[in-house]
């Protein structure tokens, strides 16, 4: 473990655990205040039953509101991840935007690996930590999808790569990584919310 003020710290690594939590907290305010009421005015409103309904005609609006109900709570979800990633990409572009490394990658590896962390870059890995260790704890409790056990292994390795390369000290070429994550993340959700939408 390289020591100094501004390294790596292996301590860090618990910072994003208690950020996570915040995350889901603000996760939760975001889906009650904004997607929730996206969603219902996008035409996902459950339709409402009249006492002239017939049997068969309110059976099949019980069916039409219950995939309603899951697409909603799909359109909540996704509004949530396309906005975090948007969020996280323009946080790593002002972030990122001045370090050499960006713009050459060979600088990677200068001086490897007494690489000091600027406090932008520290707060940009450890929310993108915070993110994915969200999204592995809310996966349990959000509608199961047909790739749960595909984005379970893909949290795992990606939260055991971003701890592998802070405590290595390769956080410059992990901080690449993120920004064209996330530049790719954020149109796939987008994609997403306009397709349940």
């Amino acid at each position: 473990q390289l020591q100094g003020d501004n390294m790596a710290q292996i301590q860090d690594l618990f910072y994003p655990l208690i950020f996570s939590i915040i995350l889901i907290g603000i996760r939760e305010v975001l889906i009650w205040l904004v997607f929730k009421p996206w969603a219902l005015h996008t035409g996902l409103a459950p339709l409402p039953f009249s006492k002239e309904d017939s049997n068969i005609y309110r059976k099949a609006k019980e069916a039409i509101n219950e995939r309603r109900k899951i697409q909603t709570a799909k359109f909540c979800e996704t509004g949530w991840r396309w906005l975090f990633y948007l969020a996280a990409h323009i946080g790593g572009l002002l972030c990122l935007y001045d370090k050499s490394w960006i713009w050459k990658t060979s600088h990677c590896w200068y001086n490897y690996p007494f690489h000091q962390i600027d406090t932008g870059l520290w707060w940009y890995y450890m929310l993108e930590m915070a993110l994915y260790w969200c999204l592995f704890f809310t996966q349990f409790s959000d509608v199961k999808r047909k790739d749960f056990w595909q984005m379970f292994v893909h949290h795992v390795a990606t939260l055991s790569l971003l701890m592998f390369s802070w405590a290595n000290h390769m956080h410059r070429m992990g901080s690449m990584v993120l920004l064209i994550h996330d530049f790719s993340d954020h149109w796939l959700e987008l994609a997403k919310l306009a397709k349940y939408g």
